[in-house]
């Protein structure tokens, strides 16, 4: 008679395996604060190209303010913040690369999406007074504040997009990266 092998041990409650806590290897530490970078700007690349579309009127989307894709725009600007927030806090015990360079750019990503807030109000703002403004002289008051807007919530994710690549580009290149437009860090 054959013996049976040992009972392995039971998993923790909740079912799920405990995950490895251990340090990050270099190579993981560099991939991890480049992709911190990366990410944030691959959303915000994405805002640029909805905020673009919003532009072409045959597109159906139309190119107002409440009913186009800029609402989407801005929520995407606010969400590229999501993988810089992950990253760091998931991470930044387990690599010191991976702290200080996702901690960079969610400090980037904290002024953008306050950027964006602060441009979505203004906008909103000044849709309402074109609204109600009896001197708009019909619809194209509308047009206008919705390309405004579409322009420059393009511009701001398109900024975002660029200095995001830098950073990739420059951990890649094993240097460390400071946004240049940063006047007050958040996250020290």
């Amino acid at each position: 008679m054959s013996e049976m092998p040992p009972t392995p041990p039971a998993p923790p409650a909740g079912g799920a395996a405990p995950q490895p806590t251990g340090p990050l290897t270099p190579e993981q530490d560099k991939n991890y604060a480049g992709l911190s970078h990366l990410l944030g700007g691959a959303v915000a690349a994405l805002a640029a190209v909805f905020a673009l579309f919003s532009l072409i009127p045959s597109s159906g989307w139309g190119i107002t303010l409440w009913t186009g894709p800029s609402n989407f725009c801005f929520i995407l600007l606010i969400l590229a913040a999501v993988p810089s927030v992950i990253f760091y806090f998931v991470y930044k015990d387990r690599g010191a690369w991976t702290a200080q360079e996702s901690k960079e750019a969610l400090n980037f990503q904290i002024w953008v999406a306050m950027a964006s807030v602060v441009l979505w109000i203004v906008a909103s703002i000044i849709y309402n007074a074109v609204a109600t403004s009896i001197f708009t002289g019909g619809y194209g008051g509308f047009n206008v504040v919705s390309i405004v807007v579409s322009l420059a919530v393009a511009a701001l994710a398109a900024l975002n997009a660029w200095f995001s690549w830098n950073g990739y580009n420059a951990v890649k290149g094993n240097s460390a990266y400071r946004y240049p437009i940063l006047p007050v860090r958040f996250i020290k």
